[in-house]
């Protein structure tokens, strides 16, 4: 990540981070006792790992992980050069109950904030809430999760928090309809920011598809026999690319359905003898992306009855500033993509509400009730 130039640094500045060492893979697995942990014996796979401080300030820290997003969570994002800092970072958080990614971006963002002036040592109790400190972020940390000081403001996320300070604090604020951004960052995958724009829970990783699957014809495996049959690159958002995302989100919304790994890659006839297996159903693939197509269009209708509109499909304003290796998302791409979008999900196009038709068409045409 760090020579692609797409490690988010400091509140997503930048994407390369002059001690990335420090914290990157060889540092933590060279240098504290780990061992590896899976969410079941028998996985071939075990993505996860038991990691214990065992000397410095930090010792006895310990957590399962941490993993990608929250090494640069608490790391690059908050100019933080501390690996076992970071193992006490994770552990607060789990012990608390708070997700490491919003947690660490809130930080970055109050870092951001203070450096700018609009957070001032008054606002923050005497914290000096710059980037590098590490104390002041696990200080912030614990602040969060009791509710107090700065921490009241900040456990609301960036989206609220922005709101309230200010001042053009909604320009440092990196999030989707309140959910704070993956550390993927869009910028070299523009397809990934409209999956991010769209997500019915704000910017998530986890239902989206990833354009770098698409350049080539070897990553075309998964949409191959859905249609998609030529490579494009990943900073287009042409019509093939939407249609690519909708295609590689759906499969990503099975897995979730399904309660699949999403780190074992099952071709789409593999998933449907494993339904067959488990269900005796005599299912096929066209039948198992209707309940994935169901699942995205219901969760659209339940966010329409809520109150939102296209006006919250939209990526933060620093998607918009450029990144090294990436391009800069141009909003105005987004939103060209966003009709023809809604219209292969047989939404309006102008509202983005899900069209009567297609609520009869996937069996839940009672949703049409929800949305007079």
């Amino acid at each position: 990540m760090q020579e692609w130039g797409i490690i988010p640094t400091r509140n997503w500045q930048g994407g390369q981070f002059e001690d990335w060492a420090e914290i990157g893979a060889v540092t933590n697995k060279s240098g504290w006792p780990r061992r590896s942990q899976a969410c079941a014996p028998y996985c071939i796979a075990p993505c996860s790992h038991y990691v214990e401080i065992n000397k410095g300030p930090y010792q006895g820290a310990h957590c399962d992980g941490p993993e990608w997003e929250t090494i640069y969570a608490f790391g690059s994002n908050c100019g933080v050069n501390k690996f076992d800092a970071i193992v006490a970072a994770d552990q607060i958080c789990d012990e608390n109950g708070i997700d490491t990614m919003s947690a660490g971006i809130s930080i970055g963002f109050a870092m951001e904030c203070f450096e700018e002036g609009l957070l001032t040592p008054k606002d923050t109790g005497g914290l000096d809430v710059r980037f590098g400190n590490t104390e002041v972020m696990l200080q912030l940390l614990e602040l969060i999760a009791a509710r107090q000081g700065i921490g009241d403001l900040l456990a609301e996320g960036t989206k609220r928090a922005a709101e309230r300070i200010g001042g053009g604090a909604e320009q440092f604020a990196v999030h989707v309809k309140g959910q704070e951004l993956p550390y993927h960052d869009p910028r070299i995958q523009h397809g990934l920011g409209l999956g991010y724009a769209v997500s019915y829970t704000g910017a998530d990783h986890m239902h989206n598809a990833f354009d770098g699957s698409y350049e080539h014809e070897s990553g075309l495996g998964g949409v191959r026999n859905l249609g998609v049959l030529e490579p494009m690159p990943a900073t287009w958002l042409g019509p093939d690319k939407v249609r690519a995302v909708i295609y590689g989100s759906l499969r990503r919304h099975l897995d979730n359905c399904l309660c699949l790994c999403n780190f074992l890659p099952y071709r789409n006839d593999q998933v449907v003898e494993a339904v067959r297996a488990v269900t005796g159903w005599d299912t096929n693939v066209w039948e198992l992306w209707k309940a994935a197509e169901r699942l995205v269009t219901m969760a659209r209708a339940f966010n329409v009855r809520q109150g939102f509109t296209p006006a919250d499909d939209r990526l933060p304003p620093r998607m918009a500033e450029p990144l090294g290796p990436g391009a800069p998302i141009d909003p105005a791409a987004v939103e060209a993509a966003l009709p023809l979008y809604y219209e292969m999900q047989g939404w309006d196009p102008f509202t983005g509400v899900p069209r009567a038709a297609k609520l009869y068409e996937l069996g839940i045409g009672w949703v049409t009730s929800l949305l007079e």
